[in-house]
């Protein structure tokens, strides 16, 4: 579940009539000057936690109407007269009245914010979780002997960086020399991974994800199924995951990551891990990335972090280990109808039960919940409503080594306001205060609007919540402590365009940074495939010595 957030690349997708497009969302009134002018309501439709007063500054203006999304041009705009008449008056006082409410809003969220809410000493180790970490760190020689069976003349392979206290890295591949690459057509590259199969898998299973980078003749979709389908050919197309995703036209098992506006974040995650037979790769390539500033460094926002959740696992807290262990995690997800999509304000109803099942007839839809372990309800105005429930942590099929795997920091009720507050630390951190205020801005609307819902709709009335499978409430102290060891175990790197990620599913999560700060009409498009998985009867709960 990542991204592609940029519609210039929009071409290249097959038709989807369910899609809804969520960028086109963001309205305009100077597209010239980037200038958005919220909805009377303040929010982006269907997405409450997006403040339309601030929204992204890549966004196109557009508005949408009965045939589709069209860009908006002033220029055919009427041209206003004075305001003289008794209407026109009373238009302003109601104006007066609407922007005196939106700025007391904004007052409110802002009196919200913690005053150390850009300090990233909050997400660091403690020092007895530290000692853990520490103690608990793996040698990487042992797996740095893995790759000694795919090196190459005039390949580089090694671990992408060199992290402290034994931290993990995944596996980058790349021509030693730019200039004089061993491969020179996709062709060739697939032949190379098909020959050095046992090693590739080999590798993956140490270190976890792989990297291939500076292969130039990676271009077009099709080169990144053929690269996929030589690691391993069992693609799958059925997704059951909560982004909106849309297929790559030319391909059979290629998909857009997320059909998110960039100033989403999507949560660090296993794909599809809260289904019993989960996919056992993951696989990203990076169609288009223009991500540098003048100067040639990288934007922030719009990598792809990943997180290693064997480690996460392997360092908790005995405690929380046990609880999570023992207790497992239930998941709740609302699917309105296509109908209703977008016409309340839930930012977790991410796409219509129509979308995610291929189907309007609503029999057909339930039949194909339940075989993938779902319980299913429908309320009298059509909403789908998916409930199961899942270990915190599952033994990998074929190393045996435990790792937690689930969706809790995707479904909880808090992955909205923890991924804006998280981006706007980093964007703090790399000198971007304007658009860290604002996704702080985003954290304190959405801890707002998430109140106001708790208090009328109860957890149970939430677009999507994650709890222990008995119900009970996760402790707000475990789940802190699990964000602090995901930080911990987190690699970020800027992707390059032609990248493509190789990632074990049932060890490494992915996710997509929030981004705010890319100059207007920047393009990032990230798209993705994923396998079959190894059989739920070979999808074991871990044990909790693992």
């Amino acid at each position: 579940m990542e991204d592609d957030d940029n519609q210039d690349t929009i071409g290249v997708l097959r038709e989807s009539p369910d899609h809804v497009h969520v960028n086109s969302l963001f309205q305009a009134l100077d597209a010239d000057e980037g200038i958005q002018t919220p909805p009377a309501d303040g929010f982006v439709k269907g997405h409450p936690c997006v403040s339309a007063a601030t929204p992204p500054p890549d966004e196109q203006a557009t508005l949408a109407d009965s045939n589709g999304t069209k860009r908006f041009d002033p220029s055919h705009a009427e041209q206003q007269g004075p305001l003289a008449s008794d209407h026109s008056h009373s238009s302003l006082r109601r104006g007066g009245l609407l922007g005196a409410a939106i700025a007391a809003g904004v007052a409110l969220a802002l009196a919200l914010i913690p005053s150390d809410a850009l300090n990233f000493a909050q997400h660091e180790l403690t020092p007895e979780e530290l000692a853990r970490v520490v103690a608990n760190a793996p040698s990487a020689a042992e797996s740095a002997k893995t790759l000694e069976p795919l090196q190459h003349p005039a390949l580089t392979v090694k671990r992408f960086s060199d992290e402290p206290h034994g931290g993990w890295s995944p596996v980058l591949i790349s021509p030693s020399d730019f200039k004089a690459a061993p491969f020179t057509t996709t062709e060739e590259l697939v032949a190379w991974v098909q020959a050095r199969h046992a090693p590739l898998k080999e590798a993956l299973r140490a270190h976890g994800a792989m990297l291939f980078r500076g292969f130039s003749f990676l271009s077009d979709p099709s080169d990144f199924e053929s690269v996929a389908a030589a690691v391993d050919p069992d693609l799958q197309d059925v997704y059951l995951g909560t982004s909106p995703r849309l297929p790559v036209e030319n391909t059979s098992a290629v998909f857009t990551a997320a059909e998110f506006p960039p100033v989403l974040p999507v949560p660090e995650h296993c794909e599809m891990s809260f289904l019993p037979n989960p996919p056992r790769k993951v696989m990203f390539f990076a169609h288009e990335m223009d991500n540098l500033d003048e100067s040639g460094e990288p934007l922030p926002g719009g990598e792809t972090p990943l997180v290693d959740y064997a480690a996460v696992w392997r360092d908790m807290e005995p405690g929380a280990r046990a609880r999570f262990a023992e207790r497992g995690i239930a998941y709740q997800r609302a699917q309105p109808s296509a109908a209703r999509f977008g016409r309340y304000f839930d930012p977790r109803w991410t796409k219509p039960w129509e979308t995610m099942f291929g189907t309007d007839d609503p029999e057909l839809a339930e039949a194909t919940a339940r075989s993938h372990g779902f319980d299913v309800r429908w309320d009298k105005v059509g909403t789908m409503t998916l409930t199961n429930a899942g270990p915190a942590a599952r033994m990998h099929p074929e190393t045996g080594v435990a790792a937690w795997n689930n969706h809790l920091s995707v479904l909880h009720e808090s992955a909205w306001r923890e991924g804006f507050a998280m981006a706007a630390r980093r964007h703090e951190a790399a000198g971007y205060r304007l658009a860290a205020w604002r996704f702080l801005g985003r954290a304190a609307l959405c801890a707002m609007v998430d109140t106001i819902e708790r208090m009328v709709l109860g957890l149970a009335g939430l677009g999507q919540h994650a709890t222990h499978a008995d119900g009970s409430e996760i402790a707000a102290d475990d789940l802190a402590h699990f964000r602090r060891l995901v930080w911990h175990h987190t690699r970020r790197f800027h992707h390059q365009r032609g990248d493509i990620d190789i990632i074990d599913n049932f060890r490494i999560a992915h996710s997509r940074a929030a981004r705010d700060a890319w100059p207007r009409g920047r393009a990032r498009q990230i798209l993705a495939a994923w396998t079959g998985g190894y059989g739920s009867e070979n999808v074991k709960p871990a044990a909790l010595e693992g």
